[in-house]
């Protein structure tokens, strides 16, 4: 895989050899180098569809903050390592979870991350009662559990707003240190029914989209189903 490092918006030469050539290229962008920023760069790279790693080198905490944000609470779905740990720290964090060996994952100081949690504590909420959720929603994807996941599902809050996430949300579930989230999990049951069932993850649902992306957690429940293998 070849890299370029480059700046955004990115040059049209340089996006046609991404497009036309068999070698696959990825894209590093500068941030701090680039002609758009905050909501206009966020929305260049969702609407691009491109393979990029974000170089945040001499960004400011502002400049990060907002990025993490946007990557937070937009319905543009983009596929970006270094805002998806992020955010992962964040929510490990807000859980209070120990995070102290995973600083590298972070891109704010303390004080920034403390801010963020203040500022969105109720988005982490939910986002945490989503990933809580998961199990679950994981089990109603087997045919052959559909009486226990029906009869489970009458202790749990039916959600079915679709503002109360942000799609991105949904890049945290492949990551393992995710996974700690369950070993404090929660008391209060919600089932979020509009992110669980409707296609919004590039024309995917829940299910489809664990499934090409191989989420550890699905690949788990369905070895429990005895061998069957979901079918929604």
């Amino acid at each position: 895989m070849r890299v370029i490092k480059t700046k955004a918006p990115i040059d049209v030469e340089l996006l046609q050899q991404y497009f036309m050539e068999e070698e696959k290229i990825q894209f590093e962008i500068m941030y701090y180098d680039s002609d758009i920023k905050g909501r206009t760069f966020f929305n260049y790279v969702s609407n691009l569809d491109i393979d990029f790693k974000l170089n945040l080198y001499k960004a400011t905490q502002e400049e990060k903050y907002e990025l993490l944000e946007l990557y937070f609470t937009s319905n543009n779905l983009i596929t970006c390592k270094e805002l998806e740990l992020g955010l992962t720290y964040i929510v490990l964090k807000y859980n209070n979870i120990d995070v102290d060996d995973l600083y590298s994952m972070s891109l704010l100081t303390e004080e920034w991350t403390d801010k963020f949690i203040d500022e969105f504590y109720t988005q982490l909420l939910n986002t945490t009662e989503f990933l809580e959720s998961l199990p679950i929603t994981t089990l109603s994807f087997v045919s052959s559990l559909d009486d226990f996941v029906n009869e489970e599902l009458k202790n749990y809050e039916v959600i079915d707003d679709p503002e109360i996430l942000g799609k991105n949300v949904i890049n945290l579930i492949n990551n393992p240190f995710v996974f700690q989230i369950y070993e404090t999990s929660g008391s209060r049951k919600r089932y979020f029914k509009h992110y669980s069932e409707e296609y919004i993850y590039d024309e995917q649902n829940l299910y489809g989209w664990m499934l090409e992306h191989n989420v550890p957690l699905l690949v788990f429940v369905s070895g429990i189903a005895a061998g069957v293998q979901p079918n929604k």
